[in-house]
C-alpha cells in the first residue's frame, strides 16, 4: 500500500475543495491534497478526514469517480457536499468528520475556528478567481460562513436562481480599502 499526502497551494486543488483524494490508476497510490492553510494541525485534519474518507469508501464499494462527479456538480446549501443527503458518500464523510473533530479536540484545534478558515479560503477563492455566485446564493454562504459586509460586489444570475441580479455587501477577512 502506497498513500501520498501533500500540502498545496489552494489553486492547484482539481476542483474547489481544501481536500481531495483520488487514486494513481497505474501503480494504486492513494493520493491526498490537502490546501495550504498556515496551520499544521488544519492540514493533519484535513488530510486524516480524506485517509478515512477515501478508504471508508473503498471498504463500502462507493466509487471514486461518483464521489468526484457529486463534488464537482454540487451546488447545495450544505457549506461540505458529503453532508448533502444525496451525496453517494454521505456516511463515508460523516465518519470521516467525526474523527476529525475528535482529533481536533485531542490537537487544541477549536472547531469554529477551524471550519470557518476553511470554508473563508473556499469562499474568497472563488470570488478573487472571478467565479461570481447570485446574490441568493452568496447571501446564503455568506451568512453560513460567517462573512462579514463591508464592500459591494456586484452579483450576476446564476442557474439556481435567474431572477437574482442585486448587489449584495461582502468584505473577505483581511480586506484593505
Amino acid at each position: 500500500m502506497k498513500i501520498s499526502i501533500m500540502t498545496i497551494p489552494h489553486k492547484q486543488q482539481r476542483y474547489e475543495t481544501v481536500g481531495d483524494w483520488f487514486t494513481n490508476k497505474h501503480d494504486g497510490t492513494v493520493n491526498i491534497r490537502v490546501s495550504e492553510l498556515g496551520s499544521w494541525r488544519f492540514e493533519l485534519l484535513v488530510a486524516i478526514h480524506e485517509l478515512v474518507e477515501a478508504f471508508q469508501c473503498m471498504h463500502d464499494g462507493v466509487t471514486e469517480e461518483s464521489v468526484d462527479k457529486f463534488d464537482k456538480q454540487y451546488v447545495g446549501s450544505d457549506n461540505e457536499p458529503g453532508d448533502d443527503v444525496n451525496a453517494p458518500y454521505r456516511r463515508q464523510h460523516c465518519l470521516a468528520t467525526g474523527i476529525e473533530r475528535i482529533l481536533a479536540s485531542t490537537l487544541g484545534v477549536d472547531w469554529s475556528t477551524y471550519e470557518e478558515k476553511l470554508s473563508r479560503l473556499v469562499y474568497e477563492e472563488q470570488l478573487g478567481n472571478g467565479v461570481v455566485k447570485c446574490s441568493e446564493c452568496l447571501r446564503v454562504l455568506g451568512s453560513q460562513r460567517g462573512i462579514k459586509k463591508g464592500s459591494f460586489i456586484v452579483c450576476r444570475p446564476c442557474a439556481d436562481h435567474p431572477t437574482s441580479n442585486t448587489i449584495i455587501e461582502w468584505e473577505p477577512e483581511n480586506h484593505h480599502a
